[in-house]
């Protein structure tokens, strides 16, 4: 529950990436670009909402709830950042795109699945 970011939906990045192709700025086509859905959720949060949202859509769920543990908690054998959150405005302003929110993203993500497995 301390690391931060903003989750990112692959069908969001290509539409991101597509549209940024379709408009190339002039001497966009060296820089380097952030690209990520909008807004910022932990990954406890993050988690939370997956469960919420798919409750919500009837999937049958083994888990009642989300413990919120630390970076330090997990153990991981390589070091993470706490804030991985990308500053994403030279991309909007160099191609006039906002990136939707990232819970707009995961509730399509769901969308799909439920469509493709319904409950």
């Amino acid at each position: 529950d301390d690391q931060w970011g903003a989750p990112t939906l692959a069908e969001d990045l290509a539409s991101a990436t597509w549209h940024a192709v379709m408009r190339r700025s002039s001497g966009a086509g060296t820089d380097v670009f952030h690209v990520a859905g909008a807004g910022e959720t932990t990954w406890k949060r993050f988690a939370e909402r997956i469960f919420e949202r798919a409750r919500a859509k009837g999937f049958p769920l083994k888990i009642a709830s989300v413990r919120p543990v630390t970076t330090q908690e997990i153990g991981a054998p390589a070091p993470r950042p706490l804030n991985s959150r990308l500053d994403c405005e030279k991309f909007r302003q160099a191609f006039d795109f906002t990136m939707p929110p990232w819970e707009d993203g995961l509730d399509r993500a769901l969308e799909v699945l439920h469509a493709a497995d319904p409950v």
